[in-house]
């Protein structure tokens, strides 16, 4: 099985090279590596020259990583796509062979959650049994893409940050495919304040959230779901001092709600049953 890595960057040249090298380290061979560089302003360009033997693509208008990823998983004829950010990278250098090693012998697996460490989380677990799940984390993740284009790919959001992989876990479910977590086995995510602007991200988040719950929350869910969210977002942005990042993604919302009306398509009731018991059981 051919794995295409994709990594989308912008103004990290200075930790995209460590993501790399963690996928050229890996056990496993048949990769090929995808570097999408969303418009950057540093000296990322100056890395093809250290990896010449990779793609790059240089996009001269900022795209978003949204745009990035749908493109590098249209354009190939790989059978895997694994998404990795770059400020994460991968521990052992024997992640993508476990990964596949679960894709062939599970043909209903779409997608991978891989183990995310981070600053706020460094404790390394025991490789562990994996277990199917209702999300992964964006950072670090493979997607079966014969599936992936059945379900035509990551939902354009309005806001340019956050819910996607949420959303696109709920549509894999709906179609009756699985997600499975892998214990153990890890990907470092940095989380570098490096190009991150948290209000505006916030903002966005709170945008996407309430997209998606309208477009896939069935009827008559979908009612108290909205409201139950913006309250919920309301009391974290007065928690977190983003409050007027979340006043400002909820008025978003509702002043583009006619446009997003086209886009609803809900998901059944079982499958947010299977969503949610998942949520509740399989917290990682």
């Amino acid at each position: 099985m051919k794995i295409l890595v994709g990594i989308v960057s912008k103004n990290r040249a200075s930790l995209l090279p460590k993501a790399i090298q963690s996928v050229l380290n890996q056990s496993y061979k048949n990769i090929e590596i995808s570097i999408y560089d969303d418009c950057s302003e540093d000296n990322t360009y100056l890395l093809e020259k250290e990896f010449p033997n990779i793609n790059w693509i240089f996009n001269k208008e900022s795209k978003g990583y949204l745009y990035a990823r749908n493109k590098l998983m249209r354009e190939t004829n790989a059978d895997l796509y694994c998404s990795l950010d770059d400020d994460a990278w991968f521990i052992h250098g024997n992640e993508l062979q476990l990964a596949v090693e679960q894709f062939r012998n599970q043909p209903n697996l779409s997608a991978i959650a891989f183990d995310i460490l981070s600053p706020d989380k460094p404790s390394h677990k025991k490789t562990e049994k994996p277990f199917f799940t209702n999300n992964f984390i964006g950072c670090g993740h493979i997607l079966r893409l014969k599936d992936i284009r059945k379900l035509n790919f990551y939902e354009p959001n309005p806001g340019n940050y956050g819910g996607e992989e949420k959303d696109l876990c709920m549509r894999i479910l709906d179609f009756g495919k699985e997600i499975l977590y892998m214990p153990g086995v890890h990907v470092w995510h940095d989380k570098t304040n490096i190009a991150r602007n948290l209000p505006q991200q916030y903002q966005s988040q709170v945008w996407n959230d309430l997209t998606n719950a309208y477009r896939r929350m069935p009827f008559p869910i979908v009612i108290y779901a909205l409201p139950g969210k913006m309250v919920k977002h309301i009391l974290y942005g007065l928690k977190n001092k983003l409050t007027k990042s979340a006043i400002k993604g909820i008025f978003k919302f509702i002043k583009g709600f006619r446009s997003i009306q086209k886009t609803r398509s809900p998901i059944s009731k079982n499958t947010l049953n299977l969503y949610i018991q998942r949520s509740k059981e399989n917290i990682h």
